[in-house]
């Protein structure tokens, strides 16, 4: 008789211990599940609200143009600053301006432009410009 109580027991406890490893697994399952969900939501919200931001740079950019389709380098760097363009989009910080001068130009070219730095590539053929912002 105490052996069966002690094999009935023991059985118990297995079924036991296996009915809760399984619970555990599973409610670890819907944790990881959940966390998946939550940073999966979270990742695609900071991408909508990052591409909704250089979507409105291409729309303010693009109504600067079209309103001064003839602005100078001065209204353009003038524009830049009144919506602290660097400061609230600092990936453009590498943004240049390449302008192509025939060689026959080059001269005229250089003196209307004395305050910048050239670099004529490839040399003697066309004066290519870059000026950071």
């Amino acid at each position: 008789m105490w052996l069966l109580t002690a094999v009935g027991v023991a059985m118990i406890g297995i079924a036991a211990a296996v009915l809760g490893s399984m619970s555990l697994t599973r409610n670890s399952d819907q944790k990881s599940h959940q966390s998946f969900v939550t940073s999966s939501v979270e990742i695609a919200s900071t991408l909508k609200v990052d591409i909704d931001r250089e979507q409105d740079l291409g729309v303010n950019a693009a109504g600067f143009i079209l309103g001064n389709s003839s602005a100078s380098e001065g209204q353009f760097q003038q524009w830049t600053a009144s919506i602290r363009l660097f400061q609230r989009f600092p990936e453009l910080q590498g943004i240049g301006e390449v302008v192509l001068v025939p060689p026959t130009q080059l001269k005229e070219f250089a003196a209307d432009h004395g305050g910048s730095t050239f670099q004529v590539t490839p040399s003697g053929n066309i004066l290519t410009t870059a000026s950071p912002p």
